[in-house]
């Protein structure tokens, strides 16, 4: 949804609306509500729906719960403003994650829907450009080098290998030949803390606001399409 359009939705605080057709019925219900605020920055039902069906969808296969989608909105847009101008989406990655969202959904069914949300493309492409820049600053994150020491590697393998090697009735390897495995486990391990680390440092410092009308809306309509 456009800047201007969120802020029209916050000054006018609008619940439900409903667009009449030309022939005097009504179109389907669009009910819309301020969901939450991230340093000043709306999401609205809406985004959360447009979101869901266009972005987290085509590319995970997996339905997320209406919760699970508002928390990772809200850790998108926190880590794609604390990047600055670190990373770029370049059009060529968004017309490629375009191909993707009709290849998912169907090229007709994108246009429907489009079409039902108010949704032009260029709206799309700014969904779309947040999402890309929030997985390459993930990436970038998750390749930062990190060191493992040989101490670590021993008390992982005394600790912890020798344990699991027994619990499965297979022999251990000696440690100089599982060393590069336990290594990159361990590599692996670190990083996923530090981002956590980091992801969690960065919602402390952010200034988050739940709309608990709207919340409540959304966890009893859920995100299913109209």
């Amino acid at each position: 949804m456009p800047p201007k359009s969120r802020i029209a939705l916050l000054l006018l605080a609008l619940l439900a609306v409903v667009v009449p057709s030309g022939r005097g019925q009504s179109r389907p219900k669009i009910v819309d509500c301020l969901v939450a605020s991230v340093n000043g920055q709306i999401i609205t039902l809406t985004d959360l729906k447009i979101i869901d069906e266009f972005i987290f969808r085509p590319s995970s296969g997996v339905a997320l719960d209406p919760g699970q989608v508002l928390e990772k909105v809200i850790e998108m847009k926190i880590i794609v403003a604390s990047a600055k101008t670190e990373a770029t989406v370049t059009a060529e990655e968004i017309e490629h994650a375009q191909q993707t969202i009709f290849l998912a959904l169907g090229e007709e069914r994108v246009k429907q829907r489009m079409i039902f949300y108010g949704l032009t493309a260029k709206d799309l492409e700014t969904y779309l450009r947040e999402k890309l820049l929030y997985e390459k600053i993930i990436a970038s994150r998750s390749n930062q080098r990190v060191n493992v020491t040989l101490r670590e590697i021993e008390a992982y393998y005394s600790e912890k290998y020798l344990g699991e090697q027994q619990a499965k009735g297979l022999p251990p390897q000696p440690l100089i030949e599982i060393l590069p495995t336990i290594e990159a486990r361990l590599r692996q391990e670190k990083l996923r803390r530090q981002l956590e680390e980091w992801v969690a440092g960065l919602k402390k410092q952010a200034v988050i606001r739940l709309y608990q009308d709207c919340l409540r809306y959304f966890e009893r309509g859920g995100l299913c399409p109209n």
